[in-house]
């Protein structure tokens, strides 16, 4: 499934535009996003069709490589794969601190 950039910015199914664009608002405050917060965008993550197990995220999500490194080849992953959640919740990943994404 290819997906274009205005494909992966705002999505056309509703509840998936939500979640992308309370991602990208929370990217985009200039602070970090708090765990809490994080790990709502998580929760709603995976009750997602086909992220039950972490998605396009998994090995971040469910196999703790939490290096940027590993973000940003999920992040990749996704959007080759049309995965506007997991592109967008990557990028709220990058901003946490190493101890930050540790703990989730």
């Amino acid at each position: 499934m290819s997906a274009t950039l205005d494909d992966l910015l705002r999505p056309s199914d509703p509840k998936l535009r939500d979640f992308v664009e309370r991602c990208h608002t929370l990217s985009g405050r200039g602070t970090k996003p708090t765990l809490p917060e994080v790990r709502a965008l998580v929760a709603e993550f995976y009750a997602m069709e086909d992220n039950g197990a972490g998605g396009s995220l998994h090995i971040v999500l469910d196999d703790h490589n939490t290096e940027l490194y590993f973000i940003r080849s999920c992040q990749a992953y996704a959007a080759e794969n049309g995965d506007a959640a997991g592109v967008a919740l990557a990028g709220v990943l990058l901003l946490l601190s190493g101890s930050q994404r540790r703990k989730l």
